[in-house]
């Protein structure tokens, strides 16, 4: 019985061509047990590809079908797909990007055609919605935010939203996928996804702290806008030795960074106000 993913995949790796049919035997009798327990596929899978140890080794087999069946059928007779990876090859990094490139419908074709996206959009709503009801706050869906006509990426809490939940759906498909990075990076906001894929927190455990970062962000800053300014050191420095004399009632500086190696030892001040 096929079920609502669609295509599953799950792949292993080893030391040898002998060590990879040992592993393959095991495989088959594993997930025979497991269709007798009735453990859904997809939990299966992800368990499995995750495992650092699934694309460690050279010597590689991958198997792809529809239900627990059609895999084991496929394990048994042989009819995989087989490779010896390079010696060297290239390391994989994730980048999680920050504030203010998402745009309305992003994703909106992935999560159209994917069942599987669609499958993680779901399983982080579900951690979303529990820490919003915890905290006795709106939820508002990631369909919501980002697919709507009345999208929310033009408000920063929706975009902050947005961002984190996109980068740990993205993920968590790669991740099922058998593609696991070598490292990550994250820039600005994508720091906590950068955490949850780096392995430092759990994605429910990321969700539920970024969530909480955002309710506190929400009660102190409500209404305003955002700026960003190009600027040479000595301007920065005076700008910011001014700041007193402002008579702005909330301004916070969010990050400086230093450009030098692109904006001829220029800063970039960005603030919200």
């Amino acid at each position: 019985m096929k079920d609502e993913i669609g295509t599953h995949l799950i792949a292993l790796s080893a030391h040898s061509e002998n060590e990879l049919n040992s592993k393959l035997k095991e495989l088959s009798s594993y997930l025979k047990d497991c269709h007798a327990a009735n453990i859904p596929l997809i939990d299966v899978c992800s368990s499995i590809n995750i495992s650092p140890l699934t694309i460690k080794h050279a010597h590689r087999a991958v198997a792809i079908g529809t239900t627990y069946e059609e895999i084991i059928s496929k394990i048994d007779s042989g009819e995989l797909i087989r490779g010896v990876a390079a010696k060297n090859p290239p390391k994989i990094c994730f980048l999680y990007s920050g504030y203010g490139v998402l745009y309305p419908k992003m994703s909106y074709e992935l999560y159209q055609t994917s069942p599987l996206f669609r499958h993680y959009v779901d399983l982080v709503e579900e951690e979303v919605e529990q820490c919003c009801e915890k905290y006795d706050k709106d939820y508002k869906s990631f369909q919501e935010i980002v697919y709507a006509e009345n999208h929310l990426l033009d408000s920063q809490s929706g975009s902050m939203h947005a961002n984190m939940r996109l980068g740990i759906i993205l993920q968590k498909v790669w991740e099922y996928w058998g593609i696991l990075p070598d490292m990550v990076l994250g820039s600005s906001l994508g720091e906590y996804a950068a955490a949850c894929g780096a392995g430092f927190h759990r994605y429910h455990d990321s969700i539920s702290q970024f969530t909480q970062s955002i309710f506190r962000i929400e009660e102190i800053v409500d209404k305003g806008g955002m700026f960003v300014l190009m600027l040479s050191k000595e301007a920065v420095d005076q700008l910011i030795a001014d700041f007193h004399k402002v008579s702005f009632s909330r301004l916070f500086i969010i990050y400086i960074f230093f450009l030098k190696e692109y904006t001829s030892n220029e800063f970039c001040l960005s603030t919200r106000i």
